[in-house]
Order: structure tokens, then C-alpha cells, then sequence
């Protein structure tokens, strides 16, 4: 089909997204793809040297995780994505409500909002997945360096990794 033609012919953003789609266009998906993997990257990176994960990288990637699902994304739809933010958000929040008594960083606001944005990725049912392979991740990890405390956003980035590349 013309599928220039229907782009460039006054069309809506969504209704053009689903004929790119339908196209088959490997390119458009993997452009997404790699700019959420390098964004995983640069957030590991930082968080292993400053113990921090900045808004500005974190936030940004939450709002393209909105348009992923609206625009692009096959597998997750725009109320998945609603729901998987918020549950990537309010599971920690409540985890930490309980450890808060005894260690007041028992999770990093960074680490909320990149789980909040890979729920916006993923959908609700992976950034589940996510959290759990994260934790075994890091408490493996921790138990190796034989360490008491560390970064969570390297085992948060590679367990996402881990489970896009295994669920899409």
C-alpha cells in the first residue's frame, strides 16, 4: 500500500503510528528499542558511580514509555502502560513504608521513578517480573561483593533488559 501517501495526506499521529506499524518497518521499532537500552545504560552507568538515578534521564523516559504504548507498541496498550507505572510506583512506596522504621533509604526516589517508567515500558505484569529478577539479581550480587548496601538501579536496567528481551 501508499503508505507515504496516507502519512503525508493530513492523517492523525496514531493513525499514521498504525500504518508505519502494519508496514512492518523493523527500523521503527528498533529505534525505540535502542533508545530505551541506551537510556538503561547511561541510568546503570551513573547510578554505580554517584548512587543516583537523575530525573532528568528517569522522567523523560517514563513520558516515552507513555508514547511507546500509544504510538508503536503491539504488546502493551496505553491502559496497560497507565497500570504498570503505577504499579512499578506503589509497590516500592509500600515496601519502603514497611523497612522505613529501620533504614530510612531502604529505596531511592530515582529507583521508584525508573521502576515507574519501566512500568510504562513493560505494562504491569513484566515490571512485576522485573522487580523480582531485580531483587535476586541484586541480592546475588550483594552477597558476592559481600556488601551490605549498594546501587538497585544496575539490577533494575538489566533485569528490564533481561525480560524485554525475553517477553518481546
Amino acid at each position: 500500500p501508499d503508505t507515504a501517501c496516507a502519512a503525508s495526506a493530513g492523517e492523525s499521529l496514531p493513525r499514521q503510528s498504525a500504518i508505519w506499524r502494519r508496514s512492518g518497518s523493523a527500523t521503527f521499532y528498533i529505534v525505540w528499542y535502542l533508545g530505551l537500552i541506551w537510556t538503561l545504560l547511561l541510568l546503570t552507568e551513573i547510578d554505580n558511580r554517584m548512587m543516583l538515578l537523575p530525573d532528568i534521564l528517569t522522567v523523560p523516559l517514563l513520558i516515552a514509555g507513555f508514547a511507546y504504548s500509544v504510538f508503536v507498541s503491539q504488546w502493551v496498550i496505553p491502559a496497560e502502560s497507565v497500570l504498570g507505572a503505577v504499579t512499578g510506583y506503589m509497590l516500592p512506596v509500600v515496601a519502603s513504608a514497611f523497612l522505613v522504621w529501620k533504614n530510612k533509604d531502604a529505596f531511592g526516589g530515582g529507583d521508584i521513578k525508573l521502576l515507574a517508567a519501566l512500568g510504562a515500558w513493560l505494562g504491569m505484569e513484566l515490571v512485576i517480573y522485573t522487580m523480582i529478577l531485580a531483587s535476586v539479581l541484586f541480592v546475588l550480587y550483594a552477597l558476592a561483593r559481600r556488601m551490605r548496601v549498594g546501587a538497585f538501579g544496575p539490577a533494575i536496567t538489566i533485569a528490564a533488559i533481561m525480560i524485554a528481551f525475553y517477553f518481546f
